[in-house]
């Protein structure tokens, strides 16, 4: 069922990524993985009324729980998980510190 397929799309995106972060802002959370050069957000809320696209995070790709390719524009961010994916990524200035030390 539906369930599966998104249990697998999750486990798929998560292959050679690490959690980095959890925040809640107006009842929408999101929760940030990256690793391999890629970082993605799944942005939800628990609320029965679906938020504005306008509070998902900047990315490049927009996909619903299943992996379809969704418009920025057009996601709801609601019980439904929306995966927000930055496909090239540089570490953040603090982070390329810390590499450069190891």
């Amino acid at each position: 069922g539906p369930a599966i397929v998104s249990i697998n799309h999750y486990a798929k995106m998560r292959q050679g990524c690490r959690f980095v972060s959890m925040s809640m802002k107006d009842s929408v959370y999101t929760a940030v993985y990256e690793g391999s050069g890629k970082a993605f957000a799944i942005v939800w809320t628990p609320e029965n009324a679906p938020r504005q696209a306008s509070l998902l995070p900047k990315g490049d790709l927009t996909t619903d729980m299943f992996g379809n390719r969704i418009e920025r524009k057009d996601a709801a961010i609601s019980q439904n998980p929306v995966y927000v994916w930055v496909l090239t990524m540089r570490p953040s200035p603090k982070r390329q510190r810390l590499l450069a030390r190891n």
